[in-house]
């Protein structure tokens, strides 16, 4: 995202603004990033520092931090953000951001389609992991284990990440499947 040092200030940051604000940035917006970069280079640092400046600014703005939405229904840019979030704990991909910029995530055939592929790609793993984790609160698991002399139950705590791994599995064929929850 350094774009060189043939492309103008305002490219670069538009560009990168467009990623980390998860949609499109008007120019006027991102003038105080700007002129960030420019007091930078102003100041004899380096076109690459000056920049990582602005970006670490934007980055550390509330609109990076907090998905923006408008009241009523979404946009195509909030629904890209609300799938990625959902189901890869991470900013949507080129595929949703082009989606997202021809309006088509609007239908929800094509938001089907995209929830197939997206729970195709290795980065649902996180979805699964934290969603059995939060709902059958997993976290807990080993916090309070079965009294051998009571239950004649033997635990150790390898068996916790087996445990673990077997609910996650078994969780991603059902979501994979569109098994029954019952």
């Amino acid at each position: 995202y350094g774009g060189g040092d043939e492309a103008k200030i305002e490219e670069v940051i538009l560009r990168f603004a467009q990623r980390a604000f998860r949609g499109p940035v008007q120019a006027e917006e991102i003038t105080r990033y700007v002129q960030l970069v420019e007091s930078q280079l102003a100041n004899g640092r380096s076109r690459p520092e000056a920049l990582r400046a602005g970006y670490t600014a934007m980055i550390a703005s509330p609109r990076f931090y907090y998905l923006q939405e408008s009241q009523g229904r979404l946009n195509s840019y909030e629904i890209a953000s609300r799938l990625s979030y959902f189901l890869w704990s991470s900013m949507p991909d080129e595929i949703l951001f082009r989606l997202a910029a021809a309006d088509r995530l609007t239908d929800p055939s094509v938001v089907s389609e995209q929830v197939d592929r997206m729970l195709d790609d290795p980065k649902a793993a996180a979805f699964v992991r934290r969603f059995t984790q939060r709902w059958l609160r997993l976290d807990k698991l080993g916090a309070m284990p079965p009294e051998k002399a009571k239950f004649g139950i033997y635990w150790h705590r390898r068996l916790e990440s087996q445990i673990l791994a077997q609910t996650d599995a078994f969780f991603a064929d059902l979501v994979k499947t569109n098994g029954p929850i019952r």
